[in-house]
C-alpha cells in the first residue's frame, strides 16, 4: 500500500461487522445510511480513490519545487528522545520513532514568507470581492432611494389636494394632534400618519379615524390637552385672585387650626402628663406633631410620645398607661392598639373630642416638629398654604401612608421647598444662616433645631407679596408642570436643586437624607392618581370658574408643520372661531365689551362660514349666537379656544359671576384613589384583607373512637 492509502481515514475502508451489537436508528440527512450497500461499497472506493490521486498530484508538485529550489532544509537529527504523540492506523504507529523526511519544497512552502504571501493574495481576492458587493449594494440603495422620493412626492400631492377638498379632515387630524408624514418611514413603509400622542402609526385615514375614537387615545389626548391648557393659561387678573384669596381665607379659617385649638391640646397634655407622673415615677410624656408647629387641621389627631426611664421595660409602660387613662374621669373611649407595627393607646378628651393617641420612640418625629415650628412664625402665609395642601391631601385621600399613599407631613415639606425655590422665596433655608456649619446636612439641620426665631427674623427678610390665592395657584403649578421630579429631589435643607434620577417623586427626610419620605408610594397608579388630582385641581383654580364650571374648556395651538395652502385654512378657521367669541362678548352681559369689537356682522359671519365649509369641531356656540341670544353656562365649559380668546375671555369676565368651590369632585375630577395594601403591595384590597395574612379556615375533628381514647 503506497504511503497516501495510509492518510486514508478509517471510516472509508470496509471492515467486517462486528455482532451482537443493537442496529443504530436511520438519522434524518444521512445520505449514506440511506443508500443500498451497493452504493455505499462503491462511493467508499470513489473517496479512496480521490484521496490517493490527490496525495499523488501534491507529490509531483513538491518533486517539481524541489528541482528548482536552490537551497535546502537540512534534516533533523533523531535526538533519541520518545515523541510526545504518534498516530496509529489499524494498530501500528507510524515510521516507528523515525523523524519523516522532508524536501526543500516543502519548507518553503511552510516559511513564514509564502504564509504571507499567500495571506496577501487571499485579502486581495476579498476586496475585489467585497468592492463588487459594495457597489451592487450602493445601486440598490440608489435605486430605493429614488423609489421612495417618488412616493413621497406622490403622497405629497395626494393629501396636499384631499385636504383643500375636505378641510374637516385636516381640523381633525390638528385637534387630536395627528401629524402627516413627509417621509417614508423604514421601519414602516407603509404608514402615513404618527399619532404624537399615542406613538401609533396609521396607514390610511380609516385607520385614523378608528384610532382616535379609542378611549386609550381620549385619555392620553386629554392628559396632552391638560398640560398645554395649563402652560398657555394667560395669568389670572386682579378681580379674580381677590375673588379667590377671599374664598381660599375663610376655608383656612374653617378648616385651620388657630390659637385656641392650640391651648386646648396642651391643656390634654398637662393633664395626661400629671396622670402619669403621678402614677408612674421616672416617666413623662411631650407633645409632637402639629400640636408643635401649628400646621395641621382642627380634625387632626393630638400626638403625645411617652418617656419612660432606662430600667423600665416600655411596653408594659404603655399597658399602665392604658389602665390610667381607663379609669380618668377625663377621657373616654380608650382603646388598645397593641398589634400594629407601631403599638399606641387611643382616646378622646371629654370636655371637646379631640382625638388623641399615645406611642413610643417617636424621636425624629419631635425632631421634625421642632424643625418646622422654626419655620411657622416667619410668615402667616406659610400656615395658611400647608393648610390648603393638607385639606387636599384629606379631601384627594393621599394622606394615607398605610394605604399606599404620602404621610401627612410630606404636604408640609412640599410647601416649605416650593416657598424656599418660588421666583421671590418666601421663606429662607435655614441651614444657610447658620454661621458654624457641620461635616454633613443632618449636622446643619440638627444645629438648626438650637436656632433663635428671633435671630432668623433678623437674618431673613422676603419681598414677597402674593396673596394667598396667588400662592396656592403657583404651589399647584410648580409640583404639575415646573418642578421635574425626575431629575430633582424635594429637601428644604439646600437652597439649590440637588439632581437625581427617580420615577417617582422624592422627598428627603431632614433627618435622614437617605430616606424618601413618599416611598409609600409604591404603585403606579396611585402615583398617577395622585399626578391627576395635582392636574385636576390646577386646572380647576387657574381658569376662572362661573357658576358651577369654567370659563373655558382647553386651549389648543394649532401646529406649524403644514403647507402653505392648509396653514391658510387653519387660520381662517381660528379667525372664524375669533369673531365667534367677540360676538359671544358682545351678547353676554357678564362680560365686558371687548374693545376691538366685531369686524363682521352675524349675516356677514355666517356667509363666511358657510363659504369655507366651517367645522365646528372646537364646540363654539353657533346656534346661539345664529338667535342673538347668550348661551347657557354648560356651553362653556366644553369651549376650545386659541391661546389670545383665552386671554381676551379671562380679561373681560366680571368678577360678580366668578365662584369657586373647594370641594371633592373638584380635586378629583371623579376619579377615585386605587386601594393599595400596605403588606403584600399589590392592588384591589387593603391590608386588613389581604390574602396572605388570611389563615385557611380550621376542619373539623373527627370524633374519638374508644380505641383512640384508649392509647391516649
Amino acid at each position: 500500500m503506497s504511503e497516501a492509502a495510509a492518510f486514508v481515514p478509517e471510516a472509508a475502508v470496509s471492515s467486517p461487522k462486528k455482532r451482537n451489537r443493537p442496529p443504530k436508528k436511520k438519522q434524518k440527512n444521512d445520505t449514506f445510511k440511506n443508500q443500498p450497500k451497493t452504493e455505499l461499497k462503491e462511493t467508499q472506493e470513489a473517496d479512496f480513490g480521490k484521496a490517493v490521486h490527490k496525495t499523488e498530484r501534491e507529490n509531483v508538485s513538491q518533486s517539481q519545487n524541489a528541482g528548482s529550489s536552490k537551497t535546502a532544509t537540512p534534516e533533523k537529527k533523531n535526538t533519541g528522545q520518545s515523541q510526545p504523540f504518534q498516530r496509529t492506523y489499524n494498530g501500528k504507529k507510524k515510521n516507528n520513532g523515525t523523524p519523516k523526511k522532508t524536501n526543500s519544497a516543502q519548507s518553503q512552502n511552510n516559511s513564514p514568507i509564502q504564509k504571507t504571501v499567500q495571506q496577501e493574495d487571499r485579502h486581495v481576492r476579498a476586496n475585489e470581492g467585497t468592492a463588487q458587493a459594495r457597489v451592487s449594494r450602493d445601486e440598490k440603495w440608489r435605486q430605493m432611494e429614488v423609489q421612495r422620493r417618488q412616493v413621497e412626492e406622490e403622497r405629497r400631492r395626494k393629501w396636499y389636494h384631499h385636504f383643500l377638498s375636505k378641510p374637516n379632515d385636516l381640523l381633525t387630524l390638528d385637534r387630536n394632534k395627528v401629524m402627516v408624514l413627509k417621509s417614508v418611514e423604514r421601519t414602516r413603509p407603509q404608514a402615513q400618519f404618527l399619532c404624537r400622542v399615542c406613538n401609533y402609526y396609521c396607514d390610511n385615514m380609516a385607520v385614523v379615524t378608528t384610532h382616535i375614537q379609542k378611549n386609550t387615545h381620549q385619555r392620553l389626548l386629554q392628559d396632552y390637552n391638560d398640560e398645554i391648557t395649563l402652560r398657555e393659561l394667560p395669568e389670572p387678573t386682579r378681580e379674580q385672585l381677590t375673588v379667590l384669596n377671599s374664598y381660599l381665607t375663610k376655608l383656612v379659617t374653617v378648616r385651620g387650626m388657630d390659637p385656641g385649638d392650640l391651648e386646648t391640646r396642651r391643656t390634654i397634655a398637662v393633664l395626661v402628663g400629671e396622670l402619669v407622673a403621678t402614677n408612674l415615677p421616672g416617666c413623662s410624656i411631650r407633645l409632637f406633631g402639629s400640636s408643635i408647629h401649628g400646621l395641621g387641621l382642627k380634625s387632626g389627631d393630638v400626638n403625645i410620645d411617652l418617656q419612660v426611664p432606662k430600667d423600665a421595660l416600655p411596653p408594659a409602660m404603655l399597658k399602665e398607661v392604658a389602665a390610667l387613662l381607663s379609669n380618668s374621669t377625663h377621657f373616654v373611649n380608650v382603646v388598645k392598639n397593641f398589634e400594629c407595627e407601631f403599638p399606641y393607646v387611643s382616646f378622646h378628651y371629654k370636655k371637646s373630642g379631640e382625638l388623641c393617641s399615645i406611642s413610643l420612640n417617636n424621636e425624629r418625629a419631635v425632631s421634625l416638629a421642632i424643625l418646622l415650628s422654626k419655620y411657622t412664625p416667619l410668615d402667616p402665609r406659610l400656615a395658611q398654604l400647608a393648610t390648603l395642601f393638607r385639606s387636599w391631601g384629606q379631601m384627594t385621600e393621599t394622606d394615607k401612608p398605610q394605604e399606599g399613599t404620602w404621610p401627612g407631613y410630606a404636604f408640609y415639606l412640599m410647601t416649605i421647598f416650593y416657598l424656599q425655590q418660588c421666583p421671590d422665596p418666601v421663606l429662607p433655608v435655614l441651614n444657610d444662616l447658620l454661621i458654624e456649619k457641620g461635616d454633613s446636612e443632618s449636622a446643619n439641620t440638627t444645629k438648626v433645631l438650637g436656632m433663635n426665631v428671633s435671630d432668623i427674623k433678623e437674618k431673613w427678610k422676603t419681598d414677597n407679596k402674593q396673596n394667598l390665592a396667588s400662592l396656592w395657584i403657583g404651589l399647584l403649578k410648580f409640583y404639575t408642570i415646573d418642578f421635574n421630579y425626575t431629575e430633582y429631589i424635594v429637601c428644604i435643607d439646600s437652597s439649590t436643586l440637588i439632581p437625581r434620577k427617580t420615577r417617582k417623586i422624592f422627598i428627603v427626610d431632614p433627618f435622614l437624607p437617605t430616606r424618601n419620605v413618599a416611598r409609600s408610594v409604591t404603585c403606579n397608579s396611585m402615583f398617577y392618581y395622585i399626578q391627576g388630582c395635582l392636574m385636576t385641581t390646577c386646572r380647576y383654580f387657574s381658569t376662572p370658574q362661573i357658576q358651577g364650571g369654567p370659563l373655558f374648556g382647553n386651549i389648543y395651538i394649532p401646529a406649524t408643520n403644514y403647507h402653505a395652502d392648509h396653514r391658510a385654512l387653519l387660520f381662517t378657521h381660528d379667525r372664524i372661531n375669533s369673531q365667534l367669541v367677540q360676538l359671544l362678548l358682545k351678547l353676554d352681559p357678564n362680560f365686558r365689551q371687548s374693545p376691538v369689537g366685531v369686524t363682521e356682522s352675524i349675516n356677514e359671519l355666517m356667509q363666511l362660514m358657510h363659504m369655507n365649509d366651517f367645522c365646528n369641531i372646537d364646540n363654539m356656540p353657533v346656534s346661539y349666537l345664529e338667535r342673538g341670544i347668550p348661551p347657557p353656562r354648560q356651553v362653556y365649559w366644553v369651549m376650545c379656544v386659541s391661546p389670545s380668546d383665552a386671554k381676551l375671555l379671562v380679561s373681560s369676565v366680571q368678577s360678580r359671576v366668578l365662584e369657586y368651590n373647594f370641594t371633592i369632585p373638584n380635586c378629583t375630577g371623579g376619579q377615585k384613589a386605587p386601594k393599595i395594601c400596605g403588606i403584600c403591595r399589590r392592588e384591589g384590597h387593603l391590608k386588613d384583607n389581604c390574602p396572605e395574612e388570611r389563615l385557611p379556615p380550621l376542619e373539623p375533628l373527627p370524633e374519638r373512637t374508644p380505641e383512640a381514647m384508649r392509647v391516649l
